[in-house]
């Protein structure tokens, strides 16, 4: 599959606006709204989207069963030079409930749109994955196919935390268990995106963003531990030292020159500085990166004697 294309299919997303109202004549209120998921003109077109078509196609009679999750299950299919991994819907989801098939078709879409669009801007991370539908309608997803990663090295888990990072800075929000998979080139991407989503975003155009708005706090140091050993499982995540240094980096701001603290200040400042300075601790022991800027704020911090 070609790592870009002109017209990715797009996600679905929360805007805060005008609410469409039951009466035509009633002042419009404003209110949070979703975008629905969707496929922008001319998808069905490609020639992309028409060879994955073939690929879906053959996937129940000739593929090998991989697994089954929430929204779907997958196969591994072969194609010229290669394989393919396909995924078509389930009938249930995983507490039994029956899946509506306009229900299938946004899930899928939404998947297909989060990793689309995240490709689009350069983000190798995710999945290669064309959105299709059958004859009858049906949804369904053809992806690039990996070899699970069960062990890395630090340096490598390292650029994946960061490539993890630079998604969520991007404005996404990165969820549910993180299994990766490598490439033959030996590069890796998330195998499932399919309830990463892009951050709310108010009629301003500002996000709907706070410093603790993200998963990625305990979903890296999980994968730590599955690839490289018990010991990471419980290592400060790079977003916890981002976070850490964003309050540290407040709290310097807002000191004033020669102010005497407060004993709550004093508390304030041991509990902000001291966490930041343990995170790092904790990073460096295990041979983790350190951002520059953490390392900077707490220069700092140790020149103002805080």
């Amino acid at each position: 599959m070609t790592k870009t294309r002109t017209n990715p299919a797009r996600a679905r997303r929360s805007v805060y606006g005008p609410m469409r109202l039951a009466d035509p004549e009633a002042e419009p209120d404003h209110g949070w709204t979703e975008e629905p998921a969707r496929l922008t003109d001319g998808h069905f077109d490609l020639g992309i989207v028409q060879d994955a078509l073939t690929v879906a196609a053959d996937a129940p009679e000739k593929g090998v069963f991989l697994g089954r999750g929430n929204f779907g299950e997958t196969y591994a299919v072969p194609v010229c030079g290669g394989v393919a991994v396909v995924k078509i819907p389930t009938e249930k989801d995983i507490h039994g409930r029956t899946w509506k098939r306009p229900e299938q078709r946004a899930n899928f879409l939404h998947e297909a749109g989060v990793a689309n669009e995240l490709e689009a801007v350069g983000v190798e991370i995710v999945p290669r994955t064309v959105y299709v539908e059958t004859g009858d309608g049906v949804p369904a997803l053809v992806r690039e196919y990996g070899e699970p990663v069960h062990s890395m090295s630090v340096e490598e888990f390292a650029e994946a935390e960061q490539a993890l990072a630079d998604v969520e800075a991007l404005g996404w929000r990165v969820e549910d268990e993180i299994s990766l998979y490598r490439r033959p080139d030996g590069s890796v991407f998330v195998g499932d995106v399919g309830i990463w989503h892009p951050v709310a975003v108010y009629a301003s155009g500002k996000q709907d963003v706070g410093f603790d708005d993200s998963s990625l706090d305990y979903l890296t140091p999980r994968l730590a531990g599955q690839v490289l050993g018990e010991r990471y499982k419980d290592m400060p995540s790079l977003f916890s030292v981002q976070r850490a240094t964003r309050w540290a980096a407040l709290t310097i701001e807002d000191r004033e020159p020669g102010e005497e603290l407060s004993k709550f200040q004093q508390h304030h400042h041991a509990m902000v500085f001291g966490g930041l300075r343990e995170k790092v601790a904790q990073r460096q022991a295990l041979d983790l990166p350190v951002p520059i800027d953490a390392l900077a704020v707490l220069q700092a911090a140790m020149e103002l004697g805080l």
